[in-house]
C-alpha cells in the first residue's frame, strides 16, 4: 500500500513535563482537556505506537506523563524512556482513568515548517491521518496471506440471535488482492476495498453477477471492533461478524492432528471449494446429550446424505430453528422438545481458536467410525447424530451397536454430538 509522505508529529514534547509532586492545592484540569481510556483519540494513539514500523509520527524519547483518577486527580507521574514503556502505560492505563497533556505543542515537521497544537481537537486532527494510514495497511495485510504456502478465509460467523443463510460461506484472498466467495457449493469472484469516509473505516464488497451472495454482500460496510482476526461489519438492514482463519497447505495423512485439535478423517486429494480435507473432534463435543431439533416438521435442505454435505444441512437445521422460535420456546414444535438443537451447539463450539465446527451428514458419520481409532483409542463409542434429516420426525445417526446409520426420532435424548470442519 502506498504510504502517505506527510509527517505528522515529532512528538518530543507530547505528554509534556507535568508537576513533580501530588500538589493538592494545583488547580485541577478538565476532563475535555485529558484522553482518557475509552475514547478515540486513545484508540489512535495505543494503535501508532503499537506500529512496529511506523513512518508517519516520530516518538522522541524521554517523555514524561501525568495519570489522572475518575475524580481528576493526578495519582501517579510516569517516567517513559522508550516505545515499551509507552505501551505498558497504554496497555495498563485504568479504564476510569485519564492521562494528561499541556498545551500547546509546538512541533516542527522534517520540511522545517512549524506549528501549534492548542487542544486535544488539534491533536486529533493531526493523528488521524496516521492512524488511517496504518489501519488501511493493516486491513490490507488483512487479505493476502503472510506466506505463499498459507489459504486464508474470512468466514461468517453465527449468530444466535438472528437467521443467516451465510453462516460459514467464506471468503477465500487470493495472491492478486481478490476473493473467491463460497457459499453451499457455488463460487463467486469477489473485490473489497477498505476506506476511511469521515474518520469512519468502511469496506465496499462487490460480488460479480445477479445472485443471492452478491444480493446480500454488495454494499458499502461499516467496519466496527476490527482485530487480527475478527471484523464486524454492518450497514442499514444486515450485520455480519467475519473471523479469519488462515492454514498451511500442507499434506495430511488420515489420522493427521491439525492445529485445530482434530484429527483428519477424509481427503478427497485436491483443493476445491475452498478445502480438501475433513477433521472430526478427537471427543464428543459435550457430556450433555442433545435433541436433533424439532420432530414435527420437514425442514427444508438437510437431507443431504453425501460427504461434503454437513455444513448445508447444518447450515438449514439452525434456519429452521431460529425461524419457529425453537430456542425459546421449544413447545412449539412439541411438548418433548427442551430447545436443544446439536448442530446449533456444534456452531457455537470452539476449540484451539478454531470457530468453524458443525454436524456431519450421514457418510460423514461413517467417515469418523471408519477412522476411529485414528481418532481416539479411548473414545468410548456411542450413538452421535448426523445432520441428515431422514423424514418429517426422524434423522439419521450413528449406531454403535450395530455399527450402521439409522434413523431415530429427533427428539431422541440419548444421542451425543461430534463436530467436523472443512479445511
Amino acid at each position: 500500500m502506498k504510504k502517505s509522505t506527510f509527517i505528522i508529529l515529532s512528538l518530543l514534547n507530547l505528554f509534556v513535563i507535568g508537576c513533580t509532586d501530588f500538589d493538592d492545592n494545583l488547580k485541577k484540569p478538565e476532563a475535555k482537556d485529558l484522553i482518557q481510556k475509552d475514547s478515540k483519540l486513545y484508540d489512535m494513539m495505543e494503535k501508532i505506537v503499537l506500529q512496529e514500523e511506523n513512518t508517519c509520527v516520530d516518538f522522541i524519547y524521554p517523555v514524561i506523563t501525568n495519570e489522572y483518577d475518575s475524580n481528576l486527580n493526578i495519582v501517579q507521574i510516569h517516567y517513559l524512556n522508550n516505545d515499551g514503556d509507552f505501551i505498558n502505560l497504554l496497555e495498563n492505563l485504568n479504564n476510569t482513568n485519564y492521562i494528561g497533556i499541556s498545551y500547546p505543542i509546538n512541533t516542527t515537521l522534517t520540511d522545517g515548517t512549524t506549528f501549534s497544537i492548542n487542544n486535544n481537537d488539534e491533536l486529533k486532527d493531526n493523528l488521524i491521518e496516521c492512524y488511517e494510514e496504518i489501519i488501511l495497511d493493516e486491513c490490507y495485510n488483512f487479505c493476502i496471506p503472510n506466506e505463499a504456502n498459507f489459504k486464508c478465509f474470512w468466514k461468517v460467523m453465527y449468530n444466535e440471535n438472528t437467521t443467516n443463510p451465510f453462516y460459514l460461506s467464506s471468503f477465500e484472498s487470493n495472491e492478486d488482492g481478490t476473493f473467491n466467495f463460497y457459499h453451499n457449493d457455488d463460487i463467486y469472484n469477489a473485490n473489497w476495498v477498505f476506506l476511511f469516509l469521515n474518520n469512519e473505516l468502511h469496506l465496499n464488497i462487490t460480488i460479480q453477477g445477479q445472485n443471492i451472495a452478491s444480493q446480500n454482500w454488495n454494499f458499502d460496510w461499516v467496519v466496527e471492533d476490527i482485530t487480527s482476526d475478527t471484523m464486524t461489519l454492518n450497514n442499514n438492514s444486515s450485520s455480519y461478524k467475519l473471523y479469519k482463519t488462515c492454514t498451511e497447505q500442507i499434506s495430511y495423512q488420515i489420522g493427521s492432528e491439525t492445529p485445530s485439535g482434530g484429527i483428519v478423517i477424509y481427503d478427497k486429494g485436491s483443493y476445491s471449494n475452498g478445502w480438501r480435507y475433513i477433521e472430526s473432534t478427537k471427543n464428543y463435543i459435550s457430556t450433555v446429550n442433545y435433541q436433533w431439533g424439532c420432530n414435527n416438521f420437514e425442514i427444508a435442505n438437510c437431507s443431504n446424505l453425501e460427504i461434503g454435505k454437513g455444513l448445508i444441512n447444518s447450515k438449514s437445521i439452525i434456519d429452521y430453528h431460529y425461524s419457529v422460535n425453537h430456542y425459546n420456546n421449544p413447545n412449539n414444535c412439541s411438548p418433548s422438545s427442551n430447545g436443544s438443537v446439536s448442530s446449533q451447539k456444534t456452531f457455537i463450539f470452539e476449540q484451539n481458536g478454531y470457530k468453524d465446527w458443525f454436524l456431519p451428514s450421514s457418510h460423514e458419520c461413517s467417515l469418523i467410525y471408519e477412522n476411529i481409532n485414528l481418532i481416539n483409542t479411548n473414545l468410548v463409542i456411542d450413538n452421535f447424530w448426523s445432520s441428515t434429516q431422514s423424514n418429517i420426525s426422524n434423522a439419521y445417526y450413528f449406531n454403535s451397536s450395530s455399527n450402521t446409520i439409522e434413523e431415530t426420532n429427533k427428539g431422541n435424548n440419548n444421542i451425543k454430538t461430534i463436530a467436523i470442519r472443512y479445511f
